[in-house]
């Protein structure tokens, strides 16, 4: 990248891990005069990275387009999460209730389900309320919950409750790890979002899970459920992956984003 793209990144991630930073504050923490900074957030924020507030900028819940500051691999893996994604789009029948996570495969979800205004959508992401808020799609009902900085979904008792109470037809979820060595769970590196991840599971009655090839074979430290609560993996994958020999072991059906069904799964 460019020097202007590494400090750009370089900022974003710094406003990721705050939650919200004052212009003043970035300049010494850049070394760069504030005007550069106010520059570069006014390029972040064209982009949809950041919210520009008084005196400083916000994290933006909605981070489409974030695969500009990135490399040729990351572009990769973007396109590969919106094949998952559309992927996914045809398990979702018409007229039911749909469960949204959080995570990114799980915005790219939110894209292509716009204009299905015969949906109900339940959802924690805080972004994919954005991309589907005021647009002729569906029905969407927020869990409730608490909102951690540079965090892509709600969190605590509101948003695991706002997830148990209702009966949702399908779900989908992201996660930071599947079924890595000697491990036969779905795991994330937050405590607070594999709760809410695993009540998201429970308020539906067929679960599928959105998960690129970089989860594949990890396991973090946090459990959501385990493999046997899941009922369809979407991924990248190559179909005879050796990563996916603890997902079919489970019954789980593999669903290869722009191939056909790799394995047989449970009902």
């Amino acid at each position: 990248m460019s020097r202007t793209a590494t400090r750009r990144a370089e900022l974003l991630r710094r406003v990721r891990a705050a939650g919200e930073l004052g212009f003043t504050e970035l300049a010494e923490q850049l070394a760069v005069s504030e005007m550069t900074v106010r520059r570069d957030a006014h390029a972040l924020e064209s982009d949809g990275l950041l919210r520009r507030v008084h005196g400083g900028v916000i994290v933006n819940p909605d981070q489409g387009g974030v695969d500009r500051l990135f490399s040729a691999g990351d572009r990769d893996l973007h396109l590969a999460r919106t094949a998952i994604a559309a992927a996914g789009a045809t398990l979702v029948g018409e007229g039911e209730a749909v469960a949204l996570g959080a995570g990114t495969a799980v915005v790219e979800l939110a894209r292509v389900l716009v204009g299905r205004d015969d949906l109900t959508v339940v959802t924690s992401g805080l972004a994919a309320m954005t991309v589907l808020a005021g647009t002729a799609g569906p029905h969407v009902l927020a869990t409730g919950g608490l909102v951690e900085p540079g965090r892509l979904g709600l969190v605590g008792d509101r948003a695991e409750a706002g997830y148990d109470g209702v009966n949702c037809d399908i779900a989908f979820l992201s996660v930071d790890g599947i079924g890595g060595i000697g491990s036969a769970v779905l795991t994330s590196s937050s405590e607070d979002e594999a709760r809410v991840a695993a009540a998201a599971v429970r308020s539906a009655r067929r679960r599928v899970v959105l998960a690129d090839r970089t989860t594949l074979g990890r396991t973090e430290l946090y459990t959501v459920v385990p493999l046997t609560a899941v009922d369809v993996l979407v991924t990248d994958a190559e179909p005879d992956s050796p990563l996916l020999e603890p997902v079919r072991a489970a019954g789980v059906e593999v669903l290869v984003a722009g191939g056909v069904p790799a394995s047989p799964g449970a009902s």
